[in-house]
């Protein structure tokens, strides 16, 4: 990416919006290097992952992304699922320099459309974009949208959005959330969980629920940029 941005300037077309759209695997694992050091360069891209929590191409084996107890083609049924929880990488961003950072998911099409549109208007920015994988969640085609939305309002995924120091959640769930079974019961990949493994997912949604509730009280006035 620094390269692409010399090159940018180099040529002048440095005006142009810079957006890399890629996948988690490729980026936060593999090419974790050259992405995280675009933002501390401060270089003026935005990065939109689309994570479907596996690596599609290689038979959906297991990413950072990836959410404890799933099974993927490693982390079979008699593994138990996968045994790490997933890595959190919009919160890690708020603190790596991005001005700008928000979670989506394709149900929500209009908070989605609208966290682009921020984007690329503070940049650095990253979006990360939760995206359902039929294949890898094993659930029926005609699910999608449904799986999608379940995220949310299960709370397995807060909608939120931070921009120049100011958090705020951008879509709300009651306090009597769905249950977290009812998402997990659409996708074969948790066909193997326990009433123990469910118990543990829903004390994990709490904790990060209450996190972003602690954030948005907390962090609601923007950033002031002080001269020298």
């Amino acid at each position: 990416m620094t390269g692409i941005w010399a090159g940018m300037k180099a040529r002048g077309i440095a005006d142009r919006n810079l957006v890399c759209l890629t996948g988690e695997g490729r980026t936060l694992e593999m090419g974790f290097g050259d992405f995280i050091a675009a933002f501390d360069r401060e270089i003026p891209v935005t990065w939109i992952i689309l994570d479907n929590q596996s690596y599609a191409a290689s038979g959906s084996t297991a990413t950072a992304t990836t959410p404890l107890h799933a099974m993927t083609r490693i982390f079979s049924r008699e593994t138990g699922g996968k045994n790490t929880a997933e890595r959190k990488m919009a919160m890690m961003m708020i603190f790596a320099k991005a001005r700008y950072v928000a979670t989506a998911t394709p149900a929500y099409v209009k908070d989605l459309v609208v966290k682009v549109q921020e984007a690329l208007q503070h940049k650095p920015s990253y979006v990360h974009v939760v995206s359902p994988c039929q294949i890898g969640w094993m659930y029926r085609p005609e699910l999608g949208v449904k799986v999608s939305r379940l995220m949310v309002q299960t709370g397995v995924l807060p909608l939120w959005s931070f921009k120049d120091g100011v958090f705020k959640r951008t879509v709300r769930i009651p306090p009597a959330k769905v249950p977290v079974k009812n998402l997990l019961d659409l996708q074969r990949r948790f066909e193997n969980v326990t009433e123990a493994d469910i118990a543990d997912i829903e004390a994990r949604i709490e904790r990060e629920n209450t996190l972003v509730d602690a954030m948005e009280r907390t962090l609601n006035q923007p950033k002031v940029t002080v001269s020298y």
